[in-house]
This record gives structure tokens, C-alpha cells and sequence, in this order.
């Protein structure tokens, strides 16, 4: 994969974050469905922990496609 162009220096890179973000200054409540490009003016911490109940179908492992290639009952990998 070819980069886009040659990497900027940490203090380049801050330059330009710092030119070009903006404080919050007007707060406003709204609802969920009118959020999408908006900031979050604190934090939102979850009130409660998981779910009550288990949800396998959800829940397990990740491993990269590649790291299981050729893998079988016959030939398990180790991953």
C-alpha cells in the first residue's frame, strides 16, 4: 500500500490540528435522532453494566483470516 504523500512531523501535524478546531460554545440538548455531526459537549458514561442475560450469538474471539488458512480438525493452528 502506497502512502498518500510523505508523512507530516509531530509538530506539523499539531500546527494543523490546532489551526483548524473550535471550542465549544453554545450547549444544546436534542434528541438522539438529530445527532449525527454534532460534538459531545462531556462525556457519556453508561448507567448500567451488560446485559442481563448472555448473548453468544455476539459474543467470541477475532483472529485474522490468514492466521487460519489451512487450519482443520486434522491440522489445527495455534493461535
Amino acid at each position: 500500500m502506497k502512502p498518500f504523500g510523505a508523512p507530516l512531523s509531530f509538530e506539523e501535524a499539531v500546527r494543523l490540528i490546532t489551526a483548524n478546531i473550535q471550542s465549544i460554545t453554545i450547549v444544546e440538548t436534542i434528541g438522539i435522532d438529530d445527532c449525527l455531526h454534532r460534538g459531545l459537549a462531556k462525556d457519556v458514561i453508561a448507567s448500567g453494566g451488560t446485559l442481563p442475560f448472555n448473548r453468544t450469538a455476539v459474543d467470541g474471539y477475532a483472529v485474522k483470516a490468514k492466521d487460519s488458512f489451512s487450519s482443520s480438525r486434522q491440522n489445527p493452528r495455534i493461535l
